[in-house]
C-alpha cells in the first residue's frame, strides 16, 4: 500500500477543494479514499447529518496535462451505524484504475452545509 495523501485534517467551509495531484506508482491498480466520520471516539468530525460531502477523483494517463473523472460518491455527517449496530468510522470510495504509465490523480471534494472538519486519506494498493 503507497499513501498519496497522508491523513490531512480537513476544515472545509461550504464550497470546493481539490487535493493532488499525486503521482501513482506504476505497480498500483486500487485508489481508496477515506473520510473520517463522527464517532464517540471522535466527536469533533462531521458532526452534523444536514453537512453533505461529494466526492470526485480525476485521473490523468499523461502526467497531468489533462484529467478525466473515475468515480464520485456523496455523503451526509452526523453518526452512521453499520447493519449490526457498530458505528460507522468513516466513509471510503474506491475505484480500481488501469495499469497505464503517468498516472496522476486528484480529488475533488464539495461541502454543503459545512462547515466540514474531519480527516482525509489517500491510498494505492
Amino acid at each position: 500500500m503507497a499513501v498519496l495523501v497522508v491523513p490531512v485534517p480537513v476544515s472545509i467551509l461550504s464550497g470546493r477543494r481539490e487535493f493532488g495531484p499525486v503521482v501513482v506508482p506504476d505497480a498500483l491498480r486500487r485508489l481508496t479514499v477515506r473520510l473520517k466520520r463522527f464517532t464517540t471516539l471522535t466527536p469533533t468530525f462531521w458532526t452534523d447529518p444536514a453537512t453533505t460531502v461529494s466526492g470526485e477523483l480525476f485521473i490523468s494517463y499523461d502526467d497531468g496535462l489533462t484529467y478525466v473523472s473515475l468515480c464520485g460518491m456523496t455523503s451526509q455527517g452526523g453518526l452512521s451505524s453499520g447493519h449490526d449496530g457498530s458505528e460507522g468510522t468513516e466513509t471510503t470510495f474506491s475505484y480500481t484504475v488501469p495499469d497505464k504509465p503517468a498516472r496522476r490523480v486528484k480529488l475533488c471534494v464539495r461541502v454543503t452545509n459545512g462547515p466540514l472538519v474531519s480527516q482525509l486519506t489517500m491510498e494505492a494498493t
